[in-house]
């Protein structure tokens, strides 16, 4: 497959919502499904101006009260709205994948004309890096996350 990669200059941010093709398989190609991801790293090769990412996907499917207290979920409708999600969302912090800034992965969503529509604000950074230091301790205890 061949990519078209977007200028690196348009690269997201850690923290940035931005929209995905997110394979949930290994087979490395485009999922079906465009969805809400939360952007884990960013990388650059300044050699060859090609970039990627690592990120975390979004999903519907809150699972309240199994995994709210290892995955961030946003519900909010003041924060959906700032973060150009249009329902209540958890962010999957168990599967995270690097995928390249490329046109085939990354588009806008129908209600939006921007791949990237938000940013996490420091209240949800801070929760987000709970979630995962809470999933650290987790795994130091022998425990799986379920």
């Amino acid at each position: 497959m061949e990519l078209h990669y977007f200028d690196p200059s348009t690269l997201p941010r850690r923290y940035d919502i931005v929209w995905c093709r997110f394979p949930l398989d290994d087979s490395g190609v485009p999922g079906n499904k465009l969805r809400p991801t939360i952007v884990r790293a960013v990388m650059r090769d300044t050699e060859s101006s090609r970039s990627a990412v690592v990120v975390s996907y979004g999903t519907k499917r809150l699972k309240l009260g199994y995994r709210d207290g290892v995955d961030l979920v946003i519900q909010n409708s003041e924060q959906l709205d700032r973060l150009g999600l249009t329902m209540a969302t958890r962010f999957d912090l168990d599967v995270l994948q690097r995928l390249p800034w490329a046109e085939e992965f990354f588009a806008p969503p129908p209600h939006n004309s921007q791949i990237i529509t938000g940013c996490l604000n420091d209240d949800q950074i801070e929760r987000f890096r709970k979630k995962l230091r809470r999933r650290e301790e987790l795994k130091q205890l022998g425990r799986t996350i379920s």
